[in-house]
């Protein structure tokens, strides 16, 4: 499990039915940055909104906060805990790992160490000894975790009986995720004895695909050789859900030396647009595919497109832009995110050398249904079309940006404005700073918090009329708006450090 990328907006405002008791008026406008404080110091122990503002602060993913988390990690309240384990997770740093270890071994709640536990394994903070003391928790669940990431991570004698001893006495466990997981386990040590028993649980229709999910899964991450017949199982049944089988195909990938016609059998033999697409993306991801991806190109399968698009990316320049087009064009949502899978990826192996992908990104967000006050799923695809560009940040990325921020508003400006939220480039802030000045208040509100984020001057004006006057703002908007006020002050980290003091 990956930390996620970086989210600018809340995911959860609560829009507030009336202003917080706080008085407005000159006293408030004369000192902004003590009036962001004041209000977040307020909030974060509001029993009705802290943990909005807690999500809030999540969202911004700014490691500044580290302090404040590190003490919500140690504070009354579980939900507060787990999320302040999320956010540690995603922030890294000694002082995250740090508190991440502190809540393995003392917090109160098992299901907030086990997602410690995780973390800290996605972190690479965790060695032998702290995968030792893990696996002797009165937990199923942690034992499980840390037994199989002690039996990877070393190869001492005594680590690896602890968790063969201690796997083989979860696969007795009442939960059959528990034993299953186990069990693999065990395969993952050379135990071939308990591949008979995978195999059945993979074959039985009644199980449940939350446990074949997290045994493909674990084949995934630890290139388990002697999990193939499992997934083989599950790629050939044709009544498990799909994102199930596209699971099993990369546990293929993994586990088999030769996955590639196995991967393309599969893939043909299925009619369903929602298998093959996926499926070929992971067909394209194995060396000695170019040959498959050729044949599927060449044919009438409505995946072809896509298959010529693979084929192309193996040389970068301009003849990928019309491959692009044509693939875009198919419009099915998961072959337009397989395109930008494909185009995040180039565009961060080859920074602005990725420009071909200007000119098809920007023609599809200004294909989008422009006429309508309700967002569809095309003008979330339009936001990360947009994303994309602001990342890639080439003169004519950023410029066709600008042009389609300037046009009448519309599903398609919205869209373009909420895609700035999510880059980490610098490059959309010039037409950040744009949208300001824009007369429709959901537009500035999306380039304030895009330029808040990088702590731009610009936005100054923005936030402080926000919190001067907080009726009618959500607790997320007077969160974030706070926050970035304090950052272009430069005081957000002192206010983090006294933040953190009064947490309970």
């Amino acid at each position: 499990m990956k930390s996620p990328k970086s989210h600018r907006v809340a995911a959860a405002a609560i829009l507030l039915s009336t202003a917080l008791a706080i008085p407005c008026g000159k006293a408030r406008a004369a000192n902004p940055a003590k009036t962001a404080y004041d209000y977040l110091a307020k909030v974060i122990v509001d029993d009705e909104n802290s943990l909005t503002a807690v999500s809030s602060f999540h969202a911004a993913d700014d490691k500044e906060l580290t302090p404040l988390f590190v003490a919500l990690s140690r504070c009354s309240d579980k939900k507060k805990r787990l999320l302040a384990t999320t956010a540690l997770g995603q922030l890294g740093g000694a002082e995250a790992i740090a508190a991440l270890k502190r809540q393995l071994s003392e917090d109160s709640a098992m299901a907030v160490r086990a997602a410690a536990l995780v973390h800290l394994l996605n972190l690479e903070a965790a060695d032998a000894s702290i995968l030792s003391a893990a696996a002797k928790l009165k937990d199923e669940n942690i034992q499980c975790i840390a037994a199989r990431s002690l039996a990877k991570a070393s190869k001492a004698p005594q680590h690896r009986n602890l968790a063969r001893t201690t796997l083989e006495a979860l696969t007795k466990s009442n939960v059959t995720m528990t034993s299953s997981m186990a069990a693999l386990g065990l395969l993952a040590m050379g135990d071939t004895t308990r591949l008979a028993g995978l195999k059945k649980l993979a074959a039985d229709p009644q199980t449940e695909n939350a446990v074949l999910r997290l045994l493909l899964l674990q084949i995934v991450d630890e290139k388990i050789a002697a999990g193939q017949p499992i997934a083989q199982i599950v790629v050939d049944a044709t009544k498990r859900p799909v994102q199930t089988r596209i699971l099993a195909c990369r546990a293929l990938a993994a586990s088999s030396e030769k996955p590639v016609p196995l991967i393309f059998d599969a893939l043909r033999k299925s009619p369903s647009m929602l298998f093959r697409i996926p499926a070929m993306n992971v067909l394209s991801e194995q060396e000695g595919s170019q040959r498959y991806l050729a044949a599927i190109a060449k044919s009438k399968l409505p995946v072809a497109p896509l298959a010529a698009l693979e084929l192309a990316r193996k040389t970068p320049g301009p003849a990928v832009a019309a491959a692009v087009e044509k693939a875009l064009a198919v419009r099915h949502p998961i072959a337009i995110n397989h395109v930008f899978q494909r185009a995040g990826k180039d565009i961060e192996k080859l920074g602005a050398k990725a420009d071909f992908y200007a000119d098809p990104l920007l023609k599809f967000i200004e294909s989008v249904e422009p006429d309508t006050n309700r967002m569809a799923h095309e003008h979330l695809l339009a936001a990360q079309a947009t994303t994309l560009l602001a990342d890639l940040g080439t003169p004519r990325a950023i410029g066709g940006l600008d042009k389609i921020l300037r046009g009448r508003y519309s599903a398609i400006t919205r869209s373009a404005a909420a895609g700035l939220l999510r880059t980490k480039n610098k490059a959309a802030c010039p037409i950040a700073r744009k949208l300001l000045e824009n007369p429709y208040p959901e537009l500035a509100a999306y380039g304030a918090l895009t330029l808040g984020h990088f702590a731009d001057p610009a936005a100054e004006g923005h936030f402080t009329r926000i919190i001067t006057k907080e009726s009618g703002h959500t607790v997320a908007e007077l969160t974030l708006s706070s926050w970035y006020l304090l950052k272009i002050k430069k005081q957000s980290a002192q206010a983090a450090v006294q933040l953190a003091k009064l947490v309970k």
